[in-house]
């Protein structure tokens, strides 16, 4: 699990960095977001859903497994809320005129960088 976290997370410091990169470099690059509330929503879920999966897993090795299944179920409707949240930022952002391949601001990598 340790290794899966570590490598998770140098493939998403590698995308950060490779996001500034291509933002930087790009002097039109589009500022069209209002706030970062729901980012910041998205981040809690994030970090909540890890937090959870830390007890389902002690709970698991203690052996106590109605804790551990009740921990991981709270962690599988943290993850249905992210993706959700996630959806709707989309549906958002498509009802403005973006899509994966084309966004009304003119940056054309921006649309593929979004998430």
């Amino acid at each position: 699990m340790w290794l899966f976290i570590i490598s998770d997370t140098a493939t998403f410091t590698a995308c950060l960095f490779a996001y500034g990169f291509v933002r930087n470099a790009t002097p039109n690059w589009p500022r069209p977001f209002h706030g970062i509330t729901n980012v910041a929503v998205l981040m809690l879920i994030l970090l909540t859903s890890s937090v959870t999966m830390i007890f389902a897993e002690r709970y698991a090795e203690m052996g106590d497994k109605a804790k551990a299944f009740r921990w991981a179920m709270i962690t599988a409707l943290c993850g249905i809320l992210f993706a959700a949240l996630h959806i709707r930022k989309w549906i958002g952002r498509i009802g403005e005129g973006m899509t994966l391949f084309h966004n009304p601001w003119g940056t054309p990598l921006f649309s593929s960088w979004f998430s």
